[in-house]
């Protein structure tokens, strides 16, 4: 089998469609500095090589480096697959939700003209508006006061070129940021466990290393034990009936638990769906490895990032594991930290 590639740059390479296209540096850096993730990860389900994501850059990759066309997936699979990774699936989802108590909506949209834009800011002056394909906080940016920052319209004007679309979503109270893990096979859609994680801004920080029974017990504080299985249940039924026979392998889909009013918290079910592997799954990993060697829910698994090696040693002096390989060049790791904030 042939050695599994990290490629972060996923997002970015669905959204451009070309299987010719040549991602940004940094993207291929952190790559290249963190590719020991995916030992972490194991076997993927697939009869592929394992790769972080698959889209046709990657497929391309692999066919320069001579591996035989017969052992990835084909052409017309990476289409349904990009496709299905459209955040229009999630706003599918979203509207579809069964109406239970404390299971609420971002009222997410799909807006295909800077007219449809400023319409919407005027009636939502708390956004997020996100680019069709993209992930890891890349592709965001944020409406305050009914207003978006001057540089953000060309990027929403650029956006709407390339990718048809924009995806506005009403900005949510956040108390915390959750994924359910799942894996898609030819017998069906099974369930992985549960990630607990933090964003800086809109961007990914960390995941909490911590068993599913004690993220679990976090969640039901504010939204109580019934409404995470019913929605585990709605989730998995309706990504069987949209992924079974399109996508094979490792998704997770982002979810938060707000604050609704008057001391009340909601569920949003769907802010996103990853159809790839996803940092919520290497620390799930992770921890199922060496659960008997870290006390629950007291650390972390961070992506750090320095301009140079220096600093990134500097940055790294806190970790209690280094998962990913150093050398001089590096400027992208990943480690494991004692927590220093909850979750």
């Amino acid at each position: 089998m042939t050695k599994g590639i990290f490629n972060p740059e996923h997002e970015l390479c669905l959204a451009n469609g070309d299987p010719n296209f040549v991602p940004p540096e940094s993207a291929l850096r952190f790559g290249r500095d963190c590719a020991k993730i995916l030992e972490i990860l194991g076997d993927d389900s697939t009869p592929w090589p394992p790769v972080w994501g698959w889209d046709s850059v990657v497929r391309q990759k692999l066919l320069r480096n001579g591996v035989p066309e017969e052992e990835l997936p084909t052409v017309a699979y990476l289409r349904d697959v990009r496709e299905l990774s459209h955040r229009r699936l999630a706003l599918k989802m979203e509207v579809s939700l069964p109406r239970l108590d404390a299971l609420v909506s971002l009222g997410s949209r799909e807006i295909r003209s800077l007219e449809e834009l400023l319409s919407y800011m005027d009636c939502h002056s708390e956004a997020i508006i996100k680019a069709p394909w993209s992930g890891s906080g890349k592709g965001l940016f944020n409406v305050r006061d009914g207003k978006l920052l001057d540089v953000a319209y060309g990027w929403c004007e650029r956006t709407l070129a390339k990718q048809g679309s924009l995806i506005a979503q009403e900005r949510a109270d956040v108390v915390c940021d959750f994924a359910m893990l799942f894996c898609a096979t030819g017998e069906g859609l099974r369930y992985e466990g549960l990630s607990l994680f933090r964003n800086e801004g809109n961007a990914y920080k960390s995941n909490l290393l911590a068993g599913d029974s004690y993220i679990s017990s976090k969640l039901e504080a504010y939204v109580g034990r019934q409404l995470l299985e019913r929605t585990r249940e709605y989730v998995c039924g309706f990504l069987e009936r949209e992924l079974c026979g399109r996508y094979l392998g490792k998704l997770g889909v982002d979810m938060l638990i707000c604050r609704t009013g008057g001391g009340l918290y909601g569920l949003a079910p769907c802010v996103e769906i990853n159809l790839r592997n996803t940092m919520g799954l290497v620390a799930h990993r992770l921890y199922e490895q060496q659960a008997g060697q870290l006390e629950e829910g007291a650390f972390e698994m961070r992506v750090v990032y320095a301009a140079g090696a220096t600093g990134l040693r500097s940055l790294l002096e806190g970790a209690v594991q280094i998962l990913t390989e150093l050398d001089e060049d590096s400027r992208y790791a990943i480690a494991v930290f004692p927590k220093d904030t909850e979750y």
